[in-house]
């Protein structure tokens, strides 16, 4: 029985089953009537040239310690054709008074009627880390439920340290209440430990251009690494319900790789020394937020 599972700084392992979270959110999917409004049966996969820019902050910790952090991240998506789309996707921040940045590529097929599949490439750095991720991602649509999966290599080169790799997979499920509120949870594993995400956001029709976005994100994960933020996000392109947003322009997966202390560790290096403790929490926020 697959599960996700995450281990305190007691030790203690709390296991879930992961087939019940898929099983839960199918059958409320299936249980909420209709069609999604506006959407195009076989449309293009990206329905015109589009962006989005964000800002958000909050508190990442790990090990006991705990940090400030804030971010600025950008997307910019373009029609190939017919069929097949390109994302670029861009972050900023710091926290842990250290910088680091990342970027991520897409590029996929998809039908916003049925799903996405392509290759995804990402790359972080900060405070001497370099970590990237080679593989795939995939998305289902089934009327108001995305279930999303990635997997592929995950490698790690720390200065001073080495080198190590990984396989990496995932997946998660995105429910949609409302047209515009989409709530997401999701679960990552490489180098044999596992990580937890969720995400609400939530567009308001509140101004004359519906093109505003209020959302949470939260990451969890083993030695008590966590990360919390909010934020505000800014769409460019037209006016849309936030479903059809997720489904007709830029792609929502992207590989979610575990904390850096962990990846050093579970590949055999130990535990982190104390100095690098600072640039631990940051990069795991950079990780986990490139396909936004």
């Amino acid at each position: 029985m697959s599960t996700l599972g995450h281990a305190g700084g007691s030790g203690r392992r709390y296991r879930f089953p992961a087939f019940r979270v898929f099983a839960i959110a199918i059958v409320f999917a299936s249980s909420i009537p209709g069609s999604i409004p506006g959407a195009r049966a076989e449309g293009p996969a990206v329905s015109a040239l589009n962006g989005k820019i964000s800002g958000e902050g909050g508190v990442t910790g790990a090990d006991g310690r705990a940090s400030g952090i804030g971010m600025a991240k950008g997307s910019i998506a373009a029609p190939l054709g017919q069929a097949f789309g390109f994302q670029l996707d861009g972050l900023a921040g710091t926290a842990f008074d250290a910088p680091f940045g990342g970027g991520t590529g897409h590029l996929f097929w998809r039908d916003p009627e049925v799903g996405l599949f392509g290759p995804v490439v990402s790359v972080a750095a900060g405070s001497g880390e370099r970590l990237g991720w080679y593989g795939a991602e995939g998305e289902v649509y089934v009327r108001r439920l995305t279930l999303s999966m990635w997997a592929g290599y995950h490698d790690v080169d720390f200065s001073g340290i080495g080198r190590a790799g990984s396989g990496y997979y995932g997946g998660g499920v995105t429910v949609y209440p409302t047209l515009d509120l989409a709530v997401t949870v999701g679960a990552t594993s490489a180098f044999n430990r596992v990580n937890g995400n969720g995400t609400i956001e939530f567009q308001p029709d509140l101004f004359a251009r519906r093109n505003i976005a209020l959302y949470v994100d939260g990451e969890v994960a083993d030695r008590s690494t966590y990360t919390v933020t909010a934020g505000i996000r800014f769409y460019f392109g037209a006016d849309k319900p936030l479903i059809r947003r997720h489904r007709e322009d830029d792609p929502m997966t992207a590989g979610r790789p575990l904390p850096l202390v962990d990846i050093l560790r579970t590949a055999g290096y130990g535990p982190a020394p104390t100095p690098l403790a600072d640039t631990v929490a940051p990069t795991y926020r950079t990780l986990v937020n490139l396909g936004y």
